[in-house]
C-alpha cells in the first residue's frame, strides 16, 4: 500500500475479524490494508477504489470478496457504509464521532 496506515487500528480489526470467527486470510488483509488507506482520503471511496487498490496487489480478488469483507466490517461496527441512492455505497471508518456528509445531487 502507498500510504502508512494506522497499524495499531489495522490490528484491531484483524482480532476482531479472528474472535467473530472468521479466518485471516491474505484477501482479508489487502481489502483492510486499502479500506483503512482509502477512507483516509476527504471523499469516502466506494467499493469500486476499494477493489481497484486491492487488485494493485493480488488481481484474483474479486468484487464479491470485498463487498462481503465490507459487509463483515460494518456488522462488527468498523466502518459505515453511505447510501447515495446511485446504488454505490460509500465506506467510512466508524471512529464513535458523528459525521454529516451531504452530496449534491444537481451536478
Amino acid at each position: 500500500m502507498d500510504k502508512i496506515i494506522d497499524q495499531n487500528r489495522k490490528d484491531e480489526i484483524m482480532k476482531a475479524l479472528k474472535d467473530s470467527g472468521f479466518r485471516m486470510t491474505k484477501q482479508r488483509d489487502l481489502i483492510v490494508s486499502a479500506i483503512l488507506e482509502k477512507c483516509d482520503s476527504p471523499v469516502p471511496p466506494g467499493i469500486q477504489e476499494v477493489l481497484s487498490k486491492v487488485q494493485e496487489q493480488d488481481g484474483s480478488i474479486g468484487m464479491a470478496t470485498v463487498y462481503r469483507t465490507v459487509e463483515v466490517l460494518s456488522r462488527l461496527g468498523f466502518v459505515s457504509l453511505i447510501d447515495q441512492g446511485d446504488g454505490f455505497n460509500r465506506i467510512t471508518l466508524a471512529d464513535g464521532k458523528i459525521t454529516i456528509h451531504a452530496f449534491c445531487r444537481c451536478c
